[in-house]
């Protein structure tokens, strides 16, 4: 409503206005010569910051009955200057009233009836005027305070201002693309889409709106009209590097990888510094294998961002895939330097640093790994394995167990653990864990083989036989079942040519 008094005072539109170049203020004052109080009253009605504006309509029509009624009291001032200023306070005035909450019946007093009717002075053609403005004026004031609350993270607060805006004035498409970012923070996707449609259908060329569709789209997992929508917006804005990454983004969760790197590459044409741009470009070329690729991308990454805990781990990945794990095992730890935090890295490190041999080391690192995720089936598991390694058979025992409870059909571990079992020579306890390896899964050839050599530590060599025979059906070309297969028929047949013999002396002994 402030605006609409500037507008009638100068003679300007809105868009003609100056604005300050320092604090986005309106700079008005040299356009027309008004009381001190008046400006002081208009500049705090149009306010940047909605905040510092009044907070009601009541307010901002007490201060314009206060000028009003100093301007009456002053004799000293310039009649042309009192005229039009009261003449554009009383305008102002009942433009303010249609805000107000509806009154209780009461009787106007005179100096009332002129305060609201806002028609002194002004003539027909300027009331028609600032009836006309105030629509537009109001609404643009809604978005600008629904903007203000989006800037703060205040979303409802926000999705009611833009509410507010479009119920004013329909077709004002800025208005329902901040519905639409609004409705995507607070996660409410498909209500977003509407809203972004809404904008789109008022203006078809509003690139920003095309880009929002797409990347709510992207959040319903309907990737095809993400794509489109993102390809819209380009058309309509081709050096929206955003939208090319973004772009590139869904084309990767659709497995056009090849296309996602041109659409990388496009970005970085025209932003070669770009970390997402060359870090996503990573990301696309390991899902297709090219490693090495992969890994200068993750470099070039760094370069721009070198504390991106994420590329660093990214990286790390792709060079134990290429084997290097002595360079893999640097980049992890530069992963949890950035982010100590970040549990995947320290799981990752831990197994590279196995691989490695470093035992010692790759505990530290599950130690941290399963503080960070006392739930982790994984790093439980290979907790337990590393303890096995260093011969901290009872530690590595108790870390099975707990990898056990964490999974349903945890045949790994179940195997391991028989592993320890038999390390410690408890071979009773090591065929039951074996036992629920392959009843987990029974193909798991390798447990088979290793119940077999469990049973044959206790002589049961025909439960043993039966054990290799499993290994050798699921694994025909398992060598070492076969040979231990071999070997315990050869103890079995000993042990029933031993039992014969003491059959026969037995006999011999009872004759006698």
């Amino acid at each position: 409503v402030g605006m609409i008094g500037i507008v009638g005072l100068t003679g300007l539109r809105p868009h003609q206005l100056p604005l300050h170049p320092d604090t986005g203020e309106i700079s008005w004052h040299n356009q027309i010569s008004v009381s001190a109080e008046l400006t002081d009253t208009l500049d705090k009605m149009v306010r940047y910051d909605f905040r510092e504006r009044y907070q009601s309509a009541t307010l901002a029509l007490q201060a314009l009955t206060t000028v009003i009624t100093n301007k009456n009291s002053n004799n000293n001032t310039n009649p042309n200057t009192t005229k039009t200023g009261a003449t554009l306070m009383l305008g102002i005035a009942s433009s303010i009233q249609p805000l107000l909450p509806k009154p209780r019946r009461f009787r106007l007093k005179p100096y009332q009836v002129l305060l609201y009717t806002g028609v002194i002075g002004l003539g027909f053609a300027a009331t028609v005027f600032m009836v006309n403005a105030i629509n537009e004026e109001t609404a643009t004031d809604w978005y600008n305070q629904g903007e203000t609350f989006l800037e703060l993270k205040r979303y409802e607060q926000a999705l009611d201002a833009y509410n507010r805006a479009v119920e004013i004035r329909g077709e004002y498409a800025p208005a329902w693309q901040g519905q639409g970012k609004t409705l995507f923070a607070l996660k409410y996707y498909e209500e977003a889409l509407n809203a972004y449609d809404q904008a789109i259908q008022i203006e078809p060329d509003y690139s920003a709106a095309w880009k929002g569709r797409g990347k709510t789209l992207e959040q319903l997992e309907r990737y095809d009209g993400a794509i489109k929508a993102f390809n819209s917006a380009l058309e309509l804005k081709p050096n929206d590097l955003d939208a090319w990454i973004s772009l590139g983004n869904v084309q990767v969760k659709s497995k056009n990888y090849f296309d996602a790197i041109a659409s990388f590459d496009k970005a970085l044409k025209l932003k070669p510094d770009s970390y997402q741009a060359w870090y996503r470009r990573g990301w696309a070329l390991h899902n297709l294998r090219r490693y090495k690729a992969a890994v200068q991308s993750y470099d070039r990454a760094l370069d721009y961002k070198p504390n991106s805990a994420e590329a660093w781990y990214q990286r790390g990945n792709d060079l134990s895939n290429l084997r290097k794990y002595k360079d893999a095992a640097k980049s992890y730890q530069q992963a949890v330097q950035f982010q100590p935090n970040f549990y995947q890295a320290w799981y990752s490190w831990g197994n590279t640093l196995n691989q490695l041999g470093k035992y010692q080391e790759a505990l530290a690192s599950f130690d941290q790994a399963v503080k960070l995720q006392p739930k982790s089936y994984q790093a439980w598991y290979s907790r337990g394995w590393t303890l096995h390694q260093v011969q901290r058979y009872e530690d590595a025992l108790e870390a099975y167990y707990k990898a056990i409870k964490l999974q349903s059909k945890p045949y790994q571990a179940w195997y391991s653990r028989g592993n320890t079992f038999y390390k410690l020579e408890r071979y009773k306890d090591a065929i039951a864990s074996y036992q629920q390896a392959v009843n987990y899964k029974p193909d798991y050839s390798q447990a088979w083989y290793s119940l077999g050599n469990a049973l044959v530590k206790r002589n049961q060599y025909k439960k043993a036989i039966a054990a290799y025979d499993k290994a050798v059906r699921y694994q025909p070309n398992y060598r070492e079942a076969i040979k231990a297969r071999e070997r315990a028929s050869s103890e079995l047949e000993a042990q029933k040519r031993e039992q014969e013999i003491g059959n026969r002396e037995q006999g011999i002994g009872n004759r006698e």
